[in-house]
């Protein structure tokens, strides 16, 4: 890659339609990559426990520690392996996966957390 050309990675959890969009308003030279990551997290505390210290909106917005819940593997796409490379330094797991199979694996994503994500909320639990 050139020294001057730029790089987005999009590392997004099922949102294809942000790749579509920043294609169409960035530099034609700016290579876009896609990425997901199967690691699990949460907020440290719970929404009782929140409630509990009776803390303002401004206050509360610092206290959401992230507690890392689950190894998984982070998937980007197939053809740029310095990306691989940056990931398996930062202990992230990496994949490449080829285009069609990094989209419809996106695609899968963003359809289970249409029904987990509204189910977490409604029950107040962990996802």
């Amino acid at each position: 890659m050139d020294k001057k050309a730029s790089r987005i990675i999009v590392l997004s959890n099922g949102a294809l339609a942000i790749q579509e969009h920043l294609a169409s308003i960035v530099d034609p030279s700016t290579s876009i990559v896609l990425a997901s990551t199967y690691h699990g997290s949460h907020r440290g505390i719970n929404e009782q426990e929140l409630a509990r210290l009776q803390l303002s909106d401004s206050q509360t917005q610092y206290l959401y520690p992230l507690v890392h819940a689950g190894l998984g593997y982070t998937y980007v796409e197939k053809g740029h392996d310095d990306v691989v490379q940056i990931l398996e330094e930062a202990g992230l797991r990496p994949c490449a996966l080829p285009i069609n199979e990094m989209k419809l694996m996106l695609w899968k994503k963003l359809a289970a957390n249409c029904v987990i994500n509204p189910l977490t909320a409604i029950f107040k639990c962990r996802n």
